[in-house]
Formats: C-alpha cells, structure tokens, sequence
C-alpha cells in the first residue's frame, strides 16, 4: 500500500473493505493529483498498523485505483512518514495547542516547522 501524505484519507478496494466490515457512510467528493473532482463512496473501517489499532475513515477504491494510507489513518495512528529511510515510525505522543500556552514567535522555527502569521477566516469578524 502506497503512504500518500498528499491524500486525506485512505483508500482500500472496495470488495476489501467490504469483507473486512467497512460500514459504508455515503458520498464524498474529492480532488485528486491531477485537479479534477471525483465521487466515490466512503465509509470507516478498523484499522491496525504497526499495533496501533482505530477506527479511520477510509474510501471504496474502485477496480484498477491506487492503494492508499493516508494522511487521517497515519495520524490518527499517531504515525509518521519517513521520506529517507522509507517507513512508518510511531510518534511517541500527541500534538495539541492547549489554552493559555505560550506561542513560538512567527518565523520560529520547530524542528524544521516554522510558524507564520496567517489570516484566519472569521466570517466578516475581525
């Protein structure tokens, strides 16, 4: 199975899936590599990786599309991609910004994330 970081969710054949119990949640639209909109049905399904066990959303790839691991499944399994080595590593905790913890400075930089200031759309509020 392909890790694809570009892709939200993940997608298993759908005769897979269903054997595997998926339970089918509608339609979805989405935006694939090459820019055109797609339909496709999706659902959740229990998966397991390296021990790590959760329920994800995944979608009902069709004949002759890609298996994907994407990037809902890798971190709601608190896992990361490794681009050199090529593998899954687990995270060693969750990330979260808690209430009344103090910020990095934009342009800070956090191993190899660096924050910026950018505008939130808050509906016409300022």
């Amino acid at each position: 199975m392909l890790v694809d970081t570009g892709a939200t969710l993940t997608w298993v054949p759908e005769a897979i899936a269903r054997e595997l119990g998926a339970r089918e949640l509608g339609p979805i639209s989405i935006r694939v590599a090459d820019n055109r909109v797609i339909e496709r049905r999706y659902g959740e399904l229990e998966v397991e990786i390296m021990g790590r066990r959760a329920t994800r959303l995944i979608v009902f790839a069709q004949e002759g599309e890609e298996q994907l691991l994407g990037v809902d499944t890798l971190e709601g399994l608190l896992l990361e991609a490794d681009p050199v080595e090529r593998t899954l590593k687990p995270l060693p905790h969750a990330l979260a910004l808690v209430a009344g913890c103090e910020l990095p400075s934009p342009g800070e930089d956090l191993r190899g994330v660096v924050l910026e200031d950018l505008p939130l759309d808050r509906g016409g509020e300022p």
